[in-house]
């Protein structure tokens, strides 16, 4: 059974259990709802980067089946794969047939070699990306739904459209959550300028525009 990643955005308020079922729900349709409203992402982009999560999934599942467990998460056409491979050249092939993909202009290939933990990796990255939603939220400086969190085998990747302000206060604050490995942000920095056109609401999606920042620990 393939199991997705939590992504979760600021703006949802929605209890994470332990149950999977109730998780994938929280990760899904009630995600679909939310980000629309609040994310810095044009609508067009937020409904294009679902299609090309469809996509990415699409091909590694006919590639390789069940052979592998990748997660995909796109973020402003960004794609984010996660999860686990058999071998390199599964996880080279993999990031080959993601960046072949119609709509995607780059890819972060974080994909481990070695197996999936299964079940109890799953639910304990499900309690973590809890955490670390209500330590962001907990942040009165970062307005909700403007980050994207995917969590994988206790590392937090942060993604979004925020200023060099928010980004660091975000990072911070995912580091000092209990159980959190690693931090790699993946932001698009926005400029001083973008900045106020999104608090304005006059900003264009910058589908190509702000630095992309990555960083880990």
């Amino acid at each position: 059974m393939r199991f997705r990643s939590i992504v979760l955005p600021l703006a949802l308020i929605a209890a994470v259990t332990s149950t999977g079922g109730c998780v994938v729900a929280i990760g899904g349709a009630a995600l679909g709802s939310a980000m629309v409203l609040s994310d810095r992402r044009s609508t067009g982009i937020q409904v294009e980067d679902a299609e090309i999560e469809h996509r990415v999934n699409d091909v590694i599942t006919q590639r390789f089946g069940t052979a592998t467990h990748v997660d995909v998460a796109s973020y402003n056409q960004r794609v984010l794969l996660t999860g686990n491979a058999l071998s390199a050249a599964d996880r080279a092939e993999i990031e080959r047939l993601a960046a072949g993909c119609r709509g995607v202009r780059q890819v972060i290939n974080e994909i481990r070699v070695g197996t999936y933990g299964g079940v109890r990796s799953f639910l304990a990255d499900t309690e973590l990306a809890g955490k670390v939603r209500s330590a962001l939220l907990e942040q009165k400086t970062l307005p909700g739904g403007v980050i994207q969190v995917v969590c994988s085998d206790g590392t937090v990747y942060l993604m979004g459209l925020v200023g060099a302000q928010e980004a660091q206060t975000a990072e911070s604050a995912v580091q000092r959550v209990s159980g959190v490995r690693r931090v790699v942000a993946l932001f698009e920095v926005l400029t001083d300028a973008q900045l106020a056109q999104y608090r304005r609401g006059t900003a264009q999606n910058p589908s190509a525009g702000p630095a992309a920042v990555g960083s880990g620990q």
